[in-house]
């Protein structure tokens, strides 16, 4: 058997164990038939062991009680126990489970889960797309409670800003199997829009079939607005850069993609192309060769100096 077997004494000893308790805990036979099993229990879980212990001497029988026993190797095991007190030969019959990677495995869901909940907005829907399960960001953005969302459709939420066709090619990849992300407009119960960026992807059963949809959803609002406002700011100073006369640019040093106001292309005299975005070793080859390394230098001390 994979589960450990033994038959214990009133006094915790155990008389009989099968194979899997010297492999599980790394104890040859005659330690583990020496010493109380008690002595091998966690220092914590000491005293809710004994009380499960006194649960057995008045007839209760144990089922699925938890606690830590010690590996040879000095770290803990955890080991899931279920056993009965036969009265009439004083002896306990027991089976110990090892637990342990499973409830590792438990506990790193549940930190994902919490983090997930704190920071990201998710939704559970049907098959249909009906909404079975929201978190409390779900509600916080949306302003409807989540009696109010589930049973609903996420359609509460169109804002009116995205075509028919969007939503029917999100819901063909999604029901295909595929996973599915992009940016959404959505309007919360007072009337106001919000932006998120959406991965909705489907879980399936074990038959490998669609049994619901997960959507997890990241608030882009503020992004999305200061987006705007540069775009903005931008033109406004496209517009106040042609009147005087003077032309701006931005190096992004990691790709070295150059972005010019529209002034600095009239000043260079180059065709500006749609979404054309120059790059450094273009945007040089304008100069002389006596004024590339004027500013190729004074480049380099603004990236590593901050001139």
């Amino acid at each position: 058997s994979l589960d450990m077997l033994c038959i214990a004494g009133k006094n915790g000893v155990c008389k009989r164990i099968n194979p899997s308790f010297g492999r599980i805990l790394g104890y040859p036979d005659k330690d583990l038939l020496s010493k109380p099993l008690l002595d091998f229990v966690h220092p914590d879980d000491t005293d809710v062991t004994l009380k499960e212990m006194g649960r057995l001497e008045r007839g209760e029988n144990t089922i699925n009680f938890e606690n830590r026993f010690r590996h040879s190797n000095g770290t803990y095991r955890i080991f899931s126990w279920s056993a009965t007190n036969e009265t009439t030969a004083e002896l306990i019959y027991a089976v110990a489970r090892d637990v342990t990677d499973q409830r590792h495995t438990e506990n790193k869901l549940v930190q994902i889960n919490s983090a997930l909940n704190a920071e990201t907005i998710v939704a559970l829907t049907d098959k249909k797309g009906t909404i079975t399960e929201v978190n409390d960001k779900f509600c916080e953005i949306s302003g409807y409670s989540s009696a109010e969302l589930i049973g609903e459709n996420h359609r509460i939420l169109n804002s009116g800003m995205h075509s028919k066709a969007f939503f029917t090619g999100l819901w063909k990849t999604i029901s295909s199997g595929k996973t599915w992300s992009g940016m959404i407009e959505n309007r919360k119960k007072n009337g106001e829009h919000y932006f998120v960026h959406s991965i909705m992807t489907p879980i399936l059963d074990t038959q490998g079939k669609i049994s619901n949809y997960l959507a997890i959803r990241f608030d882009t609002t503020k992004h999305v607005f200061i987006k705007e406002y540069l775009k903005k700011t931008l033109s406004i100073l496209n517009d106040t850069s042609s009147i005087a006369k003077v032309g701006g640019w931005e190096l992004d040093v990691a790709s070295g993609e150059l972005t010019w106001t529209d002034e600095t292309f009239k000043i260079l005299e180059v065709e500006k192309k749609l979404n054309q975005k120059p790059v450094l070793p273009e945007g040089l080859d304008l100069f002389t060769q006596e004024s590339k390394p004027i500013i190729e230098k004074a480049v380099g001390r603004a990236i590593e100096l901050g001139e």
